[in-house]
């Protein structure tokens, strides 16, 4: 399964920060995925609920750099309301 997210042509990761972690495996893992990918110069779309201190604080700051590279990444910043609370008073 691993080389199957390596060699996609569009990878989508939704909800990273919510996966059980562990600790080594998991950044690790992460981290190699995300920098194979970039090189090999395959799309990776990542979304999340963390801030930027959040996911360093989680996943360290190797991945925070591939994840924050400028010249790598188009970052969208989403806000408003969760369409899942709709008709319901949060």
């Amino acid at each position: 399964a691993f080389s199957q997210m390596l060699e996609a042509g569009l990878l989508l990761i939704d909800d990273l920060g919510s996966e059980p972690m562990l600790r080594n495996i998991t950044v690790e893992y992460l981290f190699v995925l995300l920098n194979e990918r970039a090189a090999a110069r395959r799309h990776t779309v990542l979304a999340t609920n963390l801030s930027p201190v959040e996911l360093k604080e989680r996943y360290t700051e190797r991945v925070l750099s591939r994840l924050m590279d400028r010249s790598l990444a188009t970052h969208i910043r989403l806000t408003g309301r969760d369409l899942r609370y709709r008709g319901v008073n949060p």
